[in-house]
């Protein structure tokens, strides 16, 4: 299987598409999507470096969350909370290349991009899709699995 190094410099590339659907300076803000969400479907791989930087990045959100719910409720606060620990419990309780090696879980991940704009879900997904399609389980997995 590629590794991660592969896995982001062709997910990086698969948002040179977007050139002909947007402006250039627009693409400073994809590139980076592109690169995540490449990795995103090695969150269930324990030493995978996209698992261990969501981890970090979900126990410290839990924590500025926490802090940030006493200080000013706000519903934004409570679903990024909520969010970090789905993340975290997915994590614990998957095993790799299941959950997050699916479709299902491309088009999750995928959507709450859409407060950032339709590109961004794109970008996300297709990133994720090629993931897949690297590892050999675009098509010959069900659904979920």
């Amino acid at each position: 299987m590629p590794s991660g190094n592969v896995h982001m410099t062709v997910g990086g590339l698969g948002f040179l598409v977007f050139l002909y659907f947007t402006e250039l300076w627009h693409l400073i803000y994809l590139f980076p999507v592109a690169v995540l969400y490449s990795v995103l479907p090695d969150l269930d791989a324990n030493i995978s470096p996209a698992a261990v930087f969501v981890r970090k990045f979900c126990l410290s959100g839990l924590l500025l969350g926490a802090v940030a719910w006493y200080v000013v409720p706000n519903f934004w606060v409570g679903v990024f909370t909520m969010g970090c620990v789905i993340l975290l419990v997915m994590q614990v309780f998957s095993h790799h290349r299941s959950f997050f090696h699916s479709w299902v879980a491309a088009i999750l991940l995928s959507l709450p991009l859409a407060v950032l704009g339709w590109e961004f879900v794109l970008v996300g997904f297709i990133a994720y899709i090629i993931h897949l399609g690297l590892d050999g389980e675009l098509f010959n997995k069900g659904l979920l699995s």
